[in-house]
C-alpha cells in the first residue's frame, strides 16, 4: 500500500532534535505514514542513532551536502506519498490532531494543505498561516505546511542558490503558478526556535525580498518591504527582551499581517 504522507527530517549535528522529532513521530507511525531521515554527515552520534533505528524509517541517508536545499531535494526525491511534509529536528507534531490532517489530506484536492503552528516561546504562540499573504512574506508554516510530491517534480524542487528562505521562494513559484492552497485550521505542529531561520533572520528576509524580486519583478515593492520586515523584527524583539508583552500584544494584533495568539 502507497502512504499517504511522507515526513522527512533534515539534520546536521542536532542529535538531541533529532531524537525529540523522532520520539513524537515514531508515535504516529503507521501504514499512511513514512518517515525519512537525510543527514548531512553529522560528528555527534546522529549517524550512528539513525542506524540504530532504521528498521523505523522507510528511508536514510547520512552524507555530505551543499546546503539545506540540497537537503531537502534529496528527502523529496526519496520519498514515495503523496504528500510531503518537511519536519526538522526539534520540531514535532501534535498527536491530537493528526488523525484528523491525515483525513484531510486523503480528501484534499489541493496541491498545498497548510495548517496553524504553535512556536515554543513563554506564551505558546499560534501563528495563524494564510497563503493568500505569501506575496508579502513567509505566511504560511514550515513544519505545517504538506505539499504534494508531484508539485516537487513539476518545479524541479527547491532553489540551490537560496540557503534560508529556499521554502518561501518555493511557495511563492507554487503561488504564481495556479497552484491550489487549502488551509486545516487547527495548530499540527510545535516548532523549535533554534532553527537556522530564527538565528538568521536578517539573512532570511533578504532572500525573501530575492525572491520577490526575481518572480514578482518588482524591485520597489520588495526592498519597501524588506525595511518594514527588519523594523517590525527588531521592534518585537526587544519589546519581548524588555518584557513589554502588553504593548507587544498590542502591536501584532493592530501591526502584523499574520494573525499571533496565545494558546
Amino acid at each position: 500500500m502507497k502512504p499517504l504522507l511522507s515526513i522527512v527530517t533534515i539534520v546536521k549535528d542536532d542529535l538531541s532534535g533529532l531524537k525529540l522529532t523522532c520520539a513524537n513521530v515514531w508515535g504516529l507511525l503507521d501504514a499512511q505514514v513514512e518517515h525519512l531521515i537525510i543527514d548531512g554527515l553529522s560528528s555527534d552520534g546522529t549517524a550512528e542513532f539513525i542506524q540504530e533505528n532504521s528498521d523505523k524509517l522507510s528511508y536514510w541517508i547520512s552524507e555530505k551536502d551543499s546546503g539545506i536545499s540540497d537537503a531537502l531535494n534529496k528527502g523529496w526525491r526519496a520519498s514515495t506519498a503523496d504528500w510531503v511534509l518537511f519536519l526538522n529536528a526539534g520540531d514535532r507534531l501534535k498527536s491530537d490532531a493528526f488523525q484528523e490532517l491525515l483525513q484531510a489530506l486523503s480528501n484534499s484536492e489541493a496541491d498545498v494543505l497548510y495548517a496553524n503552528m504553535q512556536v515554543e516561546d513563554a506564551s505558546n504562540t499560534i501563528i495563524h498561516a494564510n497563503h493568500s499573504l505569501l506575496k508579502k512574506e513567509m505566511s504560511l508554516n514550515h513544519p505545517a505546511t504538506f505539499v504534494r510530491r508531484k508539485c516537487f517534480e513539476d518545479l524541479g524542487g527547491f532553489n540551490l542558490d537560496y540557503k534560508i528562505a529556499m521554502d518561501y521562494e518555493l511557495l511563492l513559484r507554487l503561488r504564481t503558478t495556479g497552484a491550489v492552497f487549502e488551509h486545516f485550521p487547527k495548530s499540527v505542529s510545535v516548532m523549535n526556535l533554534d532553527g537556522v531561520s530564527s538565528l538568521n533572520w536578517k539573512k532570511g528576509f533578504q532572500e525573501v525580498r530575492k525572491a520577490k524580486m526575481a518572480i514578482l519583478e518588482n524591485d520597489m515593492l520588495a526592498n519597501r518591504y524588506y525595511w518594514r520586515q527588519c523594523f517590525a523584527y527588531l521592534l518585537q524583539r526587544n519589546l519581548k527582551r524588555f518584557g513589554l508583552n502588553r504593548i507587544l500584544t498590542f502591536y501584532r494584533s493592530r501591526f502584523s499581517p499574520i494573525r499571533k495568539t496565545s494558546s
